[in-house]
């Protein structure tokens, strides 16, 4: 019998251009790379934040990706082996995961492993 882990996946997607009105401007090599070291910070304090949240004696790893959020998610549960996936769902209802996709429902198509997805409390249904 394996014992228990937990790992957190997080990943980032740093914008290498900016489109506006259909053109494409490009970032300067100093505001992609202060873009891209805020990103990371952030994603590292909240990863942080979510390892101190579980309140486990478990070993907690945490991985920090940069890629299509959904596939890398996917690529994390492959490489570990995983074998339950629980994600958050933020809530936002049909429409908006019909206008700009949702990262849960395509990890939920594509993991390799059951998905357990959570709702956030204190939301109504949108």
């Amino acid at each position: 019998m394996r014992a228990a882990s937990v790992a957190t996946c997080h990943s980032t997607v740093v914008p290498a251009t900016i489109l506006v009105r259909g053109l494409v401007d490009e970032y300067s090599s100093r505001d992609r790379d202060a873009t891209a070291v805020a990103v990371v910070r952030t994603a590292e304090d909240a990863m942080q934040r979510t390892k101190e949240e579980l309140h486990t004696t478990t070993p907690v790893d945490t991985l920090l990706r940069r890629g299509s959020p959904a596939e890398e998610i996917v690529r994390c549960a492959e490489e570990s082996g995983a074998t339950l996936l629980v994600m958050g769902s933020r809530g936002w209802g049909e429409m908006h995961a019909v206008l700009l996709g949702s990262v849960s429902e395509r990890v939920l198509h594509t993991a390799p492993c059951p998905v357990l997805i959570v709702r956030p409390t204190g939301r109504g249904t949108t």
